[in-house]
């Protein structure tokens, strides 16, 4: 379930960045460790064609994701994937599972999963149509050094991360 954010993530970001037209649509703001990160969320458009980095999908059984990543010119992306057991949550549904994730530029990968303390999240801002919606809130946790995507942390690098976030999102 969580090759699906990440790859249609990357699949914005492998494209030439400037063949696209890029419009904001929301924020992400965390503080990790002493780290400041500013990331705003965008649609990508081109010849017609819409990719958006927030994005609230049903998976079918009574579950839904909603995708929050930001966008750098630089590739850094920092990420935000929230699984409900329910197709349509509300600011009061509390996630089955949250996933922070920060990659800066250079390769790094940071995550969420396997730290000792879960990452949380509170909206004070769910809600959408058919087509689109709007998540805001805040987030807090902590992000352990992973060698690349899908291997094990190291629990002895971890650093808090704390945050909030604002965007409209697209129901896929």
């Amino acid at each position: 379930m969580k090759f699906v954010p990440l790859l249609f993530t990357l699949s914005v970001f492998a494209l030439p960045v400037l063949a696209f037209e890029i419009e904001e649509i929301g924020s992400l703001h965390a503080t990790f460790g002493e780290e400041s990160i500013a990331q705003p969320t965008v649609i990508a458009s081109q010849d017609g064609e819409v990719s958006p980095t927030a994005y609230f999908m049903l998976l079918g059984g009574g579950m839904s994701l909603l995708n929050l990543s930001g966008f750098q010119r630089d590739n850094s992306r920092f990420d935000i994937s929230a699984s409900f057991m329910v197709e349509v949550p509300g600011p009061q549904t509390v996630p089955m599972e949250i996933t922070l994730s920060y990659s800066p530029k250079g390769g790094e990968y940071w995550v969420s999963d396997g730290a000792p303390t879960p990452a949380s999240v509170t909206f004070t801002t769910l809600d959408f149509t058919d087509k689109e919606g709007r998540a805001a809130g805040n987030f807090v946790g902590e992000l352990c050094f992973s060698p690349d995507y899908g291997s094990t942390v190291d629990s002895n690098t971890c650093r808090p991360i704390k945050g909030s976030f604002d965007s409209r999102f697209f129901v896929e």
